[in-house]
């Protein structure tokens, strides 16, 4: 699931009268999934508003606007971006207009609700060598291709590459990557070698495995 359960203690400087929670009900959120994010303490009728932001100096990459009811509580929906990785760690902050009795710092949050994640998607991954036969002083390239079957996030996570069984490489899918990665294997033997792509899942995706691909190394 998407982020650490402690959210980022700094928010973004927009955010004035911020507050913060450490956890989610009744799990973490997913990217593309909703947070109700409920509070306390604004003024009778203000208006609202909730951000959404990766931690590490990210700016604010969603929000939304609502007003409190007459006590100054609020329960605003946020959307977490699709582009979000499965890894990221979120934070989340509020502003309003304090309370005729009460500083901006007294905004609480009472409640994070996150939407049930949805069944993990299938997944389907393709490999191609960029050439079947390469000279022993050369490295074999392998295009690696990860897609969902049946969902519309992208796929995030690791993959292995294995040779004759054993993993050779372990490379990381980023959220930007599209599922596509492009990887040179370490000099290999003289002779024929089999490689497989094995993709290792993620919080919304199964994992699977390409074609098992043969390549030639020859001396010259």
């Amino acid at each position: 699931m998407l982020g650490a359960s402690l959210l980022s203690l700094a928010a973004p400087a927009q955010a004035a009268g911020t507050a913060t929670i450490d956890s989610f009900s009744p799990s973490p959120p997913y990217p593309g999934g909703t947070v109700v994010v409920q509070g306390s303490g604004c003024g009778a009728g203000s208006g609202v508003t909730v951000f959404l932001w990766r931690p590490a100096g990210s700016p604010v990459t969603a929000t939304t606007t609502g007003t409190a009811n007459g006590e100054g509580g609020f329960a605003l929906a946020v959307t977490v971006p699709s582009s979000y990785a499965e890894s990221d760690e979120i934070g989340i902050a509020a502003s309003c207009a304090a309370p005729a009795s009460g500083p901006w710092d007294d905004i609480a949050f009472t409640a994070l609700t996150a939407a049930p994640a949805p069944p993990k998607s299938g997944t389907a991954t393709t490999a191609k060598l960029k050439r079947a036969k390469v000279k022993a002083s050369k490295r074999a390239v392998v295009t690696v291709l990860v897609r969902s079957i049946g969902g519309s996030m992208t796929p995030s996570g690791k993959f292995q590459v294995r040779v004759d069984g054993k993993v050779r490489r372990s490379v990381t899918l980023s959220s930007s990557s599209r599922g596509r990665a492009k990887v040179t294997l370490p000099r290999l033997k003289v002779g024929r070698h089999k490689v497989q792509i094995r993709y290792l899942g993620g919080a919304r995706h199964e994992p699977s495995r390409s074609k098992v691909l043969k390549l030639q190394v020859v001396r010259r």
